[in-house]
């Protein structure tokens, strides 16, 4: 067969054969994800952490006072900086939460914020607001 015939040819499909759907034809060339996950593994990798600071007895003490007269106030709007422990490597990072405060927890032993979020007064570091900046004056 030459070039011309092969031009002019008509291809004639068998008729006991479906023709392959469109959603079908592109499936087989869509990428294969051979590595599901992988780029989650990297981002964690890359992560920085850090070593969770000793907080030395007076500063522990100067928190609990802190706390203490928060403790006073309903919903008192306050900063606290705190360690949040790394679940896939060792260390973590330091993170600032900014927001009212709900309730001091003794039981849990953990600050509980009006959305929810809860920290352990273990990991707070640090600990902010114009309540405590007045009560040093």
């Amino acid at each position: 067969m030459n070039k011309d015939e092969m031009i002019t040819f008509v291809h004639t499909f068998k008729p006991y054969r479906k023709s392959m759907g469109k959603d079908k034809m592109a499936a087989q060339f869509m990428p294969f994800a051979a590595l599901t996950g992988f780029d989650q593994i990297i981002l964690d990798a890359a992560k920085e952490t850090v070593k969770k600071k000793q907080i030395l007895e007076d500063k522990a003490e100067e928190l609990n006072n802190k706390l203490m007269h928060l403790s006073k106030f309903k919903e008192p709007l306050v900063e606290v900086k705190y360690f949040k422990e790394d679940l896939t490597k060792t260390g973590g990072v330091y993170l600032t939460k900014k927001g009212k405060l709900y309730k001091i927890d003794t039981n849990l032993k953990a600050l509980i914020f009006l959305d929810h979020t809860i920290i352990n007064i273990k990991d707070i570091y640090e600990i902010n607001s114009i309540l405590l900046e007045e009560n040093l004056d």
